[in-house]
């Protein structure tokens, strides 16, 4: 599996730092951190090869500034949740400009269930992003106010990691989205030959699994429980080759072992204790809300972990009775896991995106300037140094089935991104 080509992260760089200007940073500004530590190494078998020497050119195209605010504020969400049992999500925490702006939050939990007796359990797979694909700009309805506060023209609620600072301001309704830019210019340049990743789920080489239980039928339910399991993709149980998806709730789709404590055969199906998980899930007014300390995803060559993850969902039912989702949801991507990603990727004779490499280099200053929030909500408005950055996603997911455990593939690492920090 290769990606497209590390001269496109050349392009990525140069993107990004068009995206800087129009938010009125001067080129001058994006100042590099320094390296602590030494890069450790990786055998070349097996790496992501991108087949070539990185060119010394960098592309003149821009991508649209997301971080532009709009005019619409929709539903939204924070997380407050522990490790293996995210709780509910908490009202926005009240930062510096509590009543300057109308902070988005996700509906509250209905004061009583439907009425009725029943336990339903459905496997829904994420089918399509919106907002952080190749070409897409992030619109009214994406986007959560993670931090609860809305910077520009209040304060962030972290210093920034860079000097001088960069404001990286806020969406309508304090609304954090500046990690969408940076994964939509990703994303073009990491894809592989089958594309981005609605196209790769589409190919059965990927998706999210989420198992809503404890569900009773109705458009309210106090308490439901929400299982995310991480897929390594829809493998022919015959030959194991990769098969795309018949979208008729009967695909069965193999779920990442990293993704759950045990797994059992049963005469019902695979059954699945599940890692990332809440019990503390809601339903109000159709719409499922759930929050989660992480979860994994996997992208073909390496597995990102969403922070401080939250959706807010409209539960739909079709003719047959299956149930899918469709919403939005909003996280944190730790900088270091970002360095990490990187640190998967080789160009050819020129090595893995590390250390002093060039490109390792400007990509990581442009990482560390549009780092906006804390990895953990308990440090938010704490005066700490920025470590993330902020997400926002539209989805949908169409009714599954779970299927076997399969181990999802991961490239050898070039460098530990562990070792590296957005120091200002």
């Amino acid at each position: 599996m290769y990606i497209r080509s590390v001269r496109g992260l050349r392009v990525v760089a140069r993107r990004v730092s068009a995206l800087a200007l129009a938010s009125g940073l001067a080129a001058c500004q994006l100042l590099l951190p320094t390296v602590e530590g030494e890069p450790a190494t990786a055998p070349d078998a097996g790496a992501l090869d991108t087949g070539g020497k990185l060119d010394a050119a960098l592309s003149d195209s821009t991508i649209p500034d997301a971080r532009t605010p709009d005019s619409t504020v929709s539903d939204s969400a924070t997380s407050d949740s522990t490790v293996t049992d995210g709780g509910p999500p908490n009202d926005a925490t009240a930062g510096p400009d509590a009543d300057a702006c109308a902070h988005v939050t996700v509906p509250p939990p209905p004061t009583q269930d439907s009425p009725g007796t029943q336990s339903i359990t459905f496997v829904a797979a994420l089918r399509t992003v919106t907002g952080i694909e190749p070409g897409q700009s992030v619109g009214p309805g994406i986007g959560f106010d993670l931090d609860g506060v809305c910077t520009c023209p209040a304060p962030p609620s972290c210093r920034s990691p860079v000097m001088p600072a960069n404001p990286n301001c806020d969406m309508t309704g304090g609304r954090d989205l500046q990690g969408d830019p940076l994964i939509e210019v990703f994303e073009e340049s990491f894809a592989s030959s089958g594309g981005d990743i609605t196209n790769r789920i589409e190919q059965g080489r990927l998706t999210l699994l989420a198992v809503v239980s404890d569900y009773n039928g109705g458009p309210d339910d106090t308490q439901v429980t929400v299982s995310v399991y991480d897929s390594s993709g829809l493998h022919d149980p015959d030959g194991g080759a990769v098969v795309p998806p018949a979208w008729n709730g009967n695909d069965e789709w193999n779920v990442d072992p990293t993704s759950s404590v045990v797994s059992s055969l049963t005469d019902a199906g695979w059954q699945y204790t599940p890692v990332y998980f809440t019990t503390t899930a809601y339903v109000t007014g159709n719409t499922l809300v759930a929050s989660l300390d992480a979860i994994p995803f996997q992208l073909d060559f390496a597995t990102i972990l969403f922070r401080s993850f939250v959706a807010s969902a409209t539960i739909a039912v079709d003719a047959n009775g299956r149930y899918g989702l469709a919403g939005t949801f909003g996280a944190r991507i730790d900088t270091n896991d970002i360095f990490t990603l990187l640190g998967r990727l080789q160009d050819g004779d020129a090595g893995f995106l590390c250390g002093t490499d060039p490109a390792f280099l400007q990509l990581r200053g442009i990482v560390c300037q549009a780092s906006d929030i804390m990895s953990s909500p308990s440090e938010d408005n704490t005066n700490a140094v920025c470590d993330s950055v902020s997400l926002g996603v539209g989805f949908t997911a169409s009714p599954a089935a779970l299927g076997g455990p399969v181990p999802g593939q991961m490239s050898p690492y070039g460098c530990d991104g562990a070792v590296y920090t957005c120091t200002p």
